[in-house]
């Protein structure tokens, strides 16, 4: 019998525009951690999806009254609940 659970792991990416959700987790390098975290996007910060861009362009969030865009690639790395 496996016994193991299946978490599933939510991104910044898998969110729909307009949608408000929390960060737990970084899995990005380093120096792109130490930048995100300088702009407010660090654990258990609220965010919220303004807009997505098309045809693979960058995801525009809000983090407080900071806005960033953010490659979907660095999105993919931002873990949320």
């Amino acid at each position: 019998m496996n016994t193991q659970a299946h978490v599933l792991v939510r991104t910044l990416a898998d969110m729909r525009v307009s949608e408000k959700a929390r960060v737990s987790r970084l899995c990005v390098e380093d120096g792109l951690k130490a930048r995100l975290m300088a702009m407010g996007l660090g654990f258990d910060q609220e965010i919220e999806l303004i807009r997505i861009a098309p045809w693979g362009g960058p995801i525009h969030v809000r983090v407080g009254t900071t806005d960033l865009m953010l490659r979907r690639l660095d999105a993919q790395a931002v873990q949320v609940y």
